[in-house]
């Protein structure tokens, strides 16, 4: 049993370092821990990376799919690896330009496990931390597993450069990604130039690309975590504090948390709606294209394990990472509803009559419920995970079809 209060914040299993430490440990490493005060260079590294992955990713491999356009197979194996760039990108760009708020909201999560916590809040609050944390490790292990695989099938298997029958001279083929280069890569300091910038932007922009989901997952988590601490206090609203604290104020306090919640839970709307709308549409496409290219691997007789594996990891990653933010969506609507739903379990007919009609306010908090959603179109929830595999599956039966004509 959890005691009543606690006061001391080394255990383990508490605090914020608990909470959010693995996502600050790797964000760290990345420079891209939110801050509010930093040097220029710290607040602006995330747009330097984005600039650098842009660069050296993004527009070489933009111009060298044009030389190849014809190649179907080459150009959807392309697209499939090329996608997870792009979103990478707005990603970086939404975090430098939305760190104020992000540091906010981390302050005031922070300040949320400095205070003394009853039990029962407490164990909400852990329970939201660990599974929070869970995730976390999980998506991290992913990230660098994927990555892994990745170096060695981009270097010695590269699918893109099997499946192009008649190679443009102009492109570049020997690096990790199949590109078109303004100078000579056969020179040696030009490929050991050009290799390692590659190599290092996309790795970086594979770690942010998973890190960033769970890191949203885990400001999402915290929420929901706050909203259950409110459903305890209502339900305990109705009895006598040992401190003499009167209901108005108790009342009060309540309002005050949930108002900041629901704005709190606005900010990460605002913050990251379009990034998550770039996520739906991207793991659509790219379910469909991965898809597609082990299923030609399979057809063509030139399965590979490393190919094989690597292209199930990226599915299988990305999937994952979109049915956690789904989940956590479906999560927050359900807790944001639940306030409303305790008010009722308060035994508020014990009340005086005009202590019970202020709870009408908050009981009708559940008919507007906070959520997340995918560029203000689709609320991120189970259903639209659903929807997302079996759009992904109609697309890739339609490619298959097409490719059976030819």
């Amino acid at each position: 049993m959890i005691p009543v209060i606690w006061s001391d914040y080394d255990h383990p299993y508490l605090g914020f370092r608990y909470a959010c430490g693995w996502n600050k440990f790797t964000l760290e490493i990345m420079g891209l821990w939110p801050r509010r005060k930093t040097t220029y260079f710290g607040r602006n590294r995330a747009l330097i990376h984005a600039f650098v992955i842009f660069v050296v990713i993004t527009i070489p491999r933009l111009v060298g799919a044009f030389f190849f356009r014809h190649e179907i197979d080459a150009l959807i194996q392309c697209l499939g690896t090329y996608l997870p760039f792009i979103i990478g990108i707005v990603k970086l760009i939404t975090l430098h330009y939305r760190r104020e708020v992000l540091a906010e909201f981390l302050e005031t999560m922070e300040s949320d496990w400095a205070v003394p916590l009853s039990g029962e809040r407490l164990k909400v609050m852990l329970e939201m931390a660990i599974i929070g944390r869970r995730i976390s490790i999980f998506s991290g292990s992913m990230a660098y597993t994927a990555n892994s695989i990745g170096i060695v099938v981009q270097k010695w298997y590269n699918l893109e450069a099997q499946q192009i029958q008649d190679p443009d001279p102009r492109l570049v083929t020997n690096l990790f990604w199949i590109v078109w280069l303004p100078y000579d890569t056969t020179n040696g300091i030009n490929y050991a130039v050009s290799f390692v910038l590659q190599l290092y932007s996309s790795v970086y922009a594979a770690l942010f690309y998973f890190i960033f989901d769970s890191f949203i997952v885990m400001l999402v988590l915290h929420l929901c975590g706050q909203l259950g601490g409110l459903q305890v206090s209502l339900r305990h609203l109705h009895e006598t504090d040992v401190h003499k604290v009167t209901f108005q104020t108790k009342l009060r306090n309540i309002v005050r948390k949930h108002e900041k919640l629901v704005r709190l839970a606005g900010d990460l709307e605002e913050s990251f709606n379009f990034v998550l709308l770039l996520q739906l549409l991207g793991c659509t496409l790219m379910f469909c294209f991965q898809g597609y290219g082990i299923i030609r691997l399979v057809t063509q007789g030139t399965l590979n394990l490393f190919q094989v594996g690597f292209a199930v990891t990226v599915v299988f990653a990305t999937a994952v990472h979109f049915f956690f933010c789904c989940w956590a969506g479906e999560f927050l609507v359900s807790q944001s509803v639940s306030v409303g739903y305790a008010v009722y379990n308060c035994e508020w007919y014990k009340l005086p009559h005009l202590e019970a009609r202020s709870l009408i306010l908050i009981g009708l908090s559940k008919l507007r419920p906070l959520e997340l959603t995918a560029g203000k179109f689709s609320v991120l929830s189970f259903n639209l995970f659903l929807n997302v595999l079996k759009t992904s599956m109609s697309y890739l039966s339609m490619l298959l079809a097409v490719q059976g004509r030819e």
